[in-house]
């Protein structure tokens, strides 16, 4: 007899064998539905998604908040309008700006979608027109990725971009010449927590990086479900560690860092 369950993304089996005595079997019996029940209702809770808010208006500046460490909170691949409408308001409320890389080709299937952003004092930035792997292309194509992204970013929202985000951090000197080459800067991550893999288990997602994070660090994010579900527990932890958020922009410090 085997009885499986899942708990935190981890399969536990219990096998049973049919030569007990039958008392141990039946109590067995009895008590594995109560153990199954609990670990559901741990998982359910896990799992469950922020609902759907209005977008939210722009990030105050707190003065008071200004001796505080810092950390910089980078999203990957938006735009995204449904993922928007739950982080907003979540970044909202706890004071955080944050700078996103945005998809030139998402742009263009969402033209609304940056310009939201901007009005929410969020920073963009150019993440390329294809998402593709810049050490696998042509310096011309390189260029062409660059530049078409940033043309649709001035188009939509007005904004000028200064970073650009290798996408897969696949970079290299001939590469970071180019963007330097474009006057901008490459712009990489120093605590990533491989979010795009942790499909249902946003604890995971807060534990690393809450864990991780040291002043000044680049914090790498991406526009998945399971980033919305955990942004306000690692939010909120990060606050408890005593950290303030900020702009890339606003960053002092060159910001191409080795990635973790």
């Amino acid at each position: 007899m085997n009885i499986r369950w899942y708990k935190y993304g981890m399969r536990v089996r219990i096998n049973i064998r049919r030569d007990l005595p039958p008392i141990l079997l039946m109590l067995i019996v009895w008590t594995a539905p109560v153990l199954l029940a609990s670990c559901s209702k741990k998982t359910a809770r896990i799992s469950e998604t922020p609902s759907s808010v209005a977008i939210a208006t722009p990030v105050p500046h707190n003065a008071d908040d200004m001796s505080k460490p810092v950390v910089y909170i980078t999203i990957d691949d938006g735009p995204e309008p449904k993922f928007q409408q739950t982080v907003l308001p979540i970044l909202q409320a706890h004071n955080c700006p944050a700078t996103w890389f945005l998809v030139g080709r998402y742009m263009k299937v969402y033209p609304k979608a940056a310009a939201e952003l901007v009005a929410a004092g969020q920073e963009v930035e150019n993440h390329t027109w294809s998402h593709a792997n810049l050490n696998k292309i042509s310096g011309a194509q390189v260029r062409q990725e660059i530049q078409r992204t940033d043309d649709l970013i001035m188009a939509q929202t007005g904004q000028k971009t200064s970073f650009v985000r290798p996408p897969f951090g696949a970079h290299s000197k001939s590469v970071d010449s180019i963007i330097t080459g474009m006057g901008k800067q490459t712009a990489m991550w120093t605590v990533s927590c491989g979010d795009y893999e942790q499909k249902g288990h946003p604890e995971v997602i807060i534990d690393n990086i809450a864990i991780d994070a040291r002043p000044n660090s680049i914090i790498l994010l991406h526009v998945v479900p399971q980033t919305a579900q955990a942004l306000p527990e690692l939010l909120a932890r990060l606050e408890a560690r005593g950290f303030r958020f900020a702009l890339l922009k606003d960053r002092p410090a060159v910001v191409k860092q080795e990635k973790k």
